[in-house]
């Protein structure tokens, strides 16, 4: 699992294979970070903002488990969490 920086956040690959981020912030409730435009047309209209070329989405577990489902792309998970501390 990687730990996820500031430079995460400001960082977008254009040309890029799609990426979707998934960061678990508690058990039940997940943040997912959609290259932009590659959000599956199912769930366009469940994204909250665009920043820096990704598409964010705050959701419950069934939810991301949809979304992750109909995804088509890398997935990479971070912890939001220092697992050093």
């Amino acid at each position: 699992m990687d730990q996820m920086t500031f430079d995460d956040l400001m960082e977008t690959n254009p040309g890029q294979i799609p990426e979707l981020i998934h960061c678990p912030l508690t058990e039940d409730y997940h943040w997912l970070r959609i290259t932009v435009g590659h959000t599956p047309t199912q769930f366009k209209g469940s994204i909250e903002f665009e920043l820096a070329g990704y598409e964010y989405m705050y959701k419950d577990t069934p939810f991301k488990d949809s979304v992750m489902s109909a995804f088509s792309g890398n997935v990479r998970l971070v912890d939001w969490k220092n697992e050093t501390q």
